[in-house]
Formats: C-alpha cells, sequence, structure tokens
C-alpha cells in the first residue's frame, strides 16, 4: 500500500505485491474501496512517514528497511501476530517451556488462524452488524448471487453506512495502549 491510496475516510486498495512479480493488480483484478476508520488512517500516515527512503505519493507505507522500491517482508506481521497468539494463552513464564509454546502453537494451528484471517474477522464482525450484501462490498468477497445481484451497485451511501459501523465496532480498540518491548 502506498501513500496515494490513503483518503480521508477510505483505503482503495489498488495492488498488491509478490516476490516474484512485484507490484501487480489484485487477485480479482478489480480495485476496491473499503472504510477507513481515523485513528487507524493517522497511524498508517504516521509509520509512511519514517520511511527512511523518503516520502511521496508512492511511498510504501509498510516499507522494507533495506530496499526503497518494495514493501517490508510480511513476515514481521506474520511474527506478530504470532507472538500475540501465544501471549493471548501464556504467561510470560509460561513462553520460557518450549514444550508449553509448542502447545500454544499447534492450538493456533488446529484453528487456522493466519494473517489472513483478519480479514475473516473483520467481515463477520460487519456481517453481525450490517447486511452481509453490505459487508460483502466492503471487503471484496464475491459470492455469485451476490456478484450477480449487487457487485456493481456499490453506493456512497452503503459506504457510509460500513463505514460508521467499522467505526463504532472497531475505533474503541484503537490506539492501542500497550507498547511492545522493541518499539521505540
Amino acid at each position: 500500500m502506498s501513500l496515494d491510496n490513503i483518503d480521508t475516510d477510505r483505503l482503495r486498495i489498488r495492488h498488491s505485491w509478490s516476490n516474484l512479480d512485484g507490484l501487480k493488480s489484485p487477485k480479482t483484478g478489480e480495485e476496491r474501496t473499503v472504510p477507513l476508520i481515523e485513528t487507524v488512517r493517522e497511524a498508517l500516515l504516521t509509520l509512511a512517514k519514517k520511511n527512511p527512503h523518503g516520502v511521496g505519493p508512492s511511498t510504501f507505507v509498510y516499507w522494507s528497511s533495506d530496499r526503497d522500491n518494495r514493501p517490508m517482508d510480511f513476515h514481521c506481521l506474520l511474527d506478530g501476530l504470532k507472538d500475540a497468539l501465544l501471549r493471548l494463552m501464556l504467561t510470560e513464564e509460561d513462553l520460557k517451556d518450549q514444550a508449553k509454546v509448542q502447545k500454544a502453537m499447534e492450538y493456533w494451528k488446529i484453528r487456522r488462524v493466519v494473517f489472513h484471517s483478519w480479514r475473516h474477522y473483520f467481515a463477520a464482525r460487519m456481517a453481525d452488524q450490517i447486511e452481509s450484501r453490505k459487508a460483502m462490498l466492503a471487503t471484496g468477497h464475491k459470492g455469485k448471487a451476490v456478484f450477480d445481484a449487487y457487485a456493481d451497485h456499490s453506493t456512497e451511501e452503503i459506504f457510509g453506512e460500513v463505514r460508521a459501523v467499522a467505526m463504532e465496532t472497531f475505533g474503541r480498540l484503537l490506539p492501542f495502549s500497550g507498547k511492545r518491548k522493541d518499539t521505540a
């Protein structure tokens, strides 16, 4: 994601990244727009401003520390997710016990929790609050029936409704009060 994808109240999903192909079209070949909560927007802009390679419209928000022409390696985020999942189950003392760590990792593996799970979590929570059709328009999920009936009918009114529900549902979670040990 680059700075030119961040608007005041929305995030424009225009690209995806592949280590093999570089910057390319999204998987579906179609761009989409998702609501953007103000606190998330500010955090993204703040992160982008720290890019050591400079700041401009095409600046990666999640930048690589060693190359200016690519985003960060996703393993950094994946490692952070794994750490957070372990900390949901284990105390600091338990984290020193490799058998307990392994058992906790197996639990999350069986539950099939991966980084992409965040997208499904968002979609499911949105569907709890608004019509599934509206949530699917925001997330880009296109079941055949929904796609045939509604995919081409996204409106500003529906967008505003999804954004309002996202802010109500997730806005209280941000900003996070805790700090990781390895952050400044």
